[in-house]
This record gives structure tokens, C-alpha cells and sequence, in this order.
């Protein structure tokens, strides 16, 4: 009686250990009838682990789709874009990044980087834009190539750098002759990155 009992009780963890079995089977890939694990897989099949599928050939013709993007949420865009009317510098850079750099908040992020009178309020903007895949966010990385602050500047460079987008290395080489050694470097730097 006592064997039976505990025979009872024992069938619910042989059922889990079953199933967990099972999962981790299925995990590894292996379906019953398949072949031992030890058997892999066959050459044309096998890809380093950190090699990524390649994308289908109408995301590779066009890397940036607008109506793919899920936009930021009205009410929040609106909550940022009263905060850019605020006269306090810091407040304006803290809503700035507030808005998302894709989609309707692009637009405000381009004239934020041309009209805010603060330097830091620009770098916070540019820095946005540099977080975007938008032709449009690369032309106002490129307008802020030409801001009077260097820092902006370099956050511009960053940026577009990050884009690597071919097409702006003859923006950056204008950048040579800068009065600024470091917008210099990281111009030149830029470039060879580009370059490559």
C-alpha cells in the first residue's frame, strides 16, 4: 500500500519531466525521425551564428519606408512641443528629446536644429536626427554641419557617420579646413569610416 502511494504521486513529476523533455528537444531544433543531435546540419544550411538571414530584396531596394514606422502618440508629440516654448534652455533640450525622430516629429526636430537659439537645444535635436532612418533627418545632419557651435557640429558628424550614408563625404570634407581641430579630426575620421 505505502509503494503505491508513492507510485501515485511520482507519475505527475515523470509527466512534467516528459514535457520538459519534449520542450527542449523542440528547442534545439530536433523533430523525432530526424536524426541523432550530434548530426549537423547539412553545408548549405549552415551560417555562423552572428550571420542574419538576408532581408527580402524590397527592404534592401529601399532601407527606409515611411509608412512602416509606428508614429509617436499625438499626446505625447503635443506635450514636447509645448515644452520647446519654454524660455528655459534646459526644458527645451529635455522636450526635444521628448520627440521621436521619425514621422511627424521629424519636422519640428529639422526646425529646432536652425531656429532654437541654444546650442545645447540644437545638439539635443541633432542628436535626435541622428537616431532617425529619414533621407530628411541626413539633410538636417547636414544643415547642422554649418552651425556656428562646434559642438553641434560634432554631433552632426557623429551622426552622419553612424548613417553611413556615402553620400554626405563631400559635406564632411568641407569640414577640413574647420578653425577647430577637433571638428577636424572627427571630420577626417568620418570620412575614412565612410570610405571603407
Amino acid at each position: 500500500m505505502h509503494s503505491q502511494g508513492f507510485q501515485i504521486r511520482l507519475q505527475p513529476c515523470l509527466w512534467i519531466a516528459v514535457g520538459l523533455l519534449a520542450l527542449a528537444i523542440g528547442a534545439a531544433g530536433c523533430r523525432p525521425g530526424e536524426g541523432d543531435e550530434a548530426t549537423p546540419p547539412a553545408p548549405e544550411t549552415a551560417r555562423p551564428a552572428t550571420e542574419l538571414p538576408a532581408p527580402p530584396a524590397a527592404d534592401r531596394e529601399q532601407p527606409y519606408r515611411d509608412d512602416d514606422y509606428d508614429y509617436q502618440d499625438g499626446e505625447d508629440l503635443a506635450l514636447a512641443l509645448e515644452g520647446l516654448k519654454n524660455p528655459d534652455p534646459e526644458e527645451r533640450s529635455d522636450a526635444v528629446l521628448d520627440i521621436e525622430p521619425e514621422g511627424p516629429g521629424l519636422q519640428y526636430l529639422l526646425e529646432v536644429v536652425t531656429d532654437d537659439p541654444d546650442p545645447e537645444v540644437r545638439m539635443a535635436a541633432v542628436s535626435q536626427l541622428g537616431d532617425s532612418e529619414s533621407p530628411e533627418a541626413i539633410d538636417g545632419l547636414v544643415t547642422a554641419l554649418n552651425d556656428s557651435d562646434s559642438e553641434v557640429v560634432l554631433e552632426a558628424i557623429d551622426g552622419l557617420e553612424y548613417s553611413a550614408d556615402h553620400n554626405v563625404i563631400g559635406s564632411l570634407e568641407k569640414l577640413l579646413p574647420h578653425p577647430d581641430p577637433e571638428v577636424q579630426e572627427a571630420a577626417a575620421d568620418a570620412i575614412d569610416y565612410l570610405e571603407e
